[in-house]
């Protein structure tokens, strides 16, 4: 069987850029657009080449004549619950393989952060438990059984899917605690997001026995209104929705992809 291929070196260095390693935490400090911090000022240091230059403690540079920059403790943990569909959908193309990539790498940075995660319903996985359930999964996520998980407050949660289901099985999520945020991770394989297709072609439904024979011309702009319509029907399910949608595609796109997420974030 196929394993998981990420960059743990590349991880790491994305997550010291970051600056979430070692008790570092993005610029803002108790703004951060990072959630669930709380930051306590812990002293001044001399100045090296690399740090940030928006943290230089101006009062003690009149003072001296010296540069300082100030440093700042991580005062609590952030929460992750991340959430990856296994349903037949996410297995056209390669939309399983980027989804399983992208969410085993987050499960990597919360680790490499020292954060508290949790893997769909899994709670106290290690990362080689994390990318097991990832590889050996092979059925949709229950989400009555993760609706019942008592999720942490202030969490972050992730939910990494195509969202072509019933998106009221989502409503559970109304009902996490307000200080929480959700991120909704939609991945699609080009085909599926421009719809290229051209004359008389079959499609076959992967949650179902179903084929169609349809004319691509005909239905092009019926489709991509539903999908706009899904989109639409997501933003609504919370009051401060976040919505990426990630074409699936190589490591070196679920790099950038990640950053993209975390400048949301």
């Amino acid at each position: 069987m196929t394993g998981i291929s990420i960059d743990e070196e590349a991880l790491s260095e994305f997550a010291r850029q970051i600056q979430l390693i070692g008790g570092h935490v993005l610029d803002g400090l108790q703004a951060s657009k990072r959630f669930g911090l709380g930051v306590e000022y812990h002293s001044t240091v001399p100045y090296s080449s690399g740090d940030d230059l928006r943290r230089i403690d101006w009062k003690r540079l009149a003072s001296s004549d010296r540069l300082y920059v100030q440093k700042f403790d991580k005062e609590e943990k952030s929460n992750w619950h991340i959430i990856c569909d296994f349903s037949p959908s996410m297995s056209y193309e390669s939309k399983r393989d980027y989804a399983n990539r992208f969410s085993a790498s987050l499960c990597f940075l919360a680790n490499a952060f020292n954060d508290r995660w949790q893997l769909n319903e899994f709670s106290g996985a290690s990362l080689r438990d994390a990318f097991e359930i990832l590889l050996l999964r092979n059925s949709a996520v229950d989400f009555k059984k993760i609706s019942t998980i008592e999720f942490f407050k202030n969490s972050i949660v992730i939910l990494v899917s195509d969202f072509f289901f019933d998106i009221d099985e989502l409503k559970f999520l109304e009902n996490l605690d307000a200080s929480s945020q959700v991120h909704f991770v939609q991945v699609l394989d080009k085909k599926e997001s421009e719809f290229p297709f051209e004359g008389v072609i079959q499609f076959r439904d992967m949650e179902s026995p179903r084929k169609l024979t349809l004319d691509a011309r005909v239905v092009r702009g019926r489709y991509l209104k539903k999908m706009q319509d899904l989109e639409d029907d997501l933003r609504r399910l919370t009051m401060k929705p976040r919505l990426r949608s990630f074409v699936a595609g190589s490591n070196d796109s679920i790099h950038q992809d990640l950053f993209n997420f975390f400048e949301d974030l």
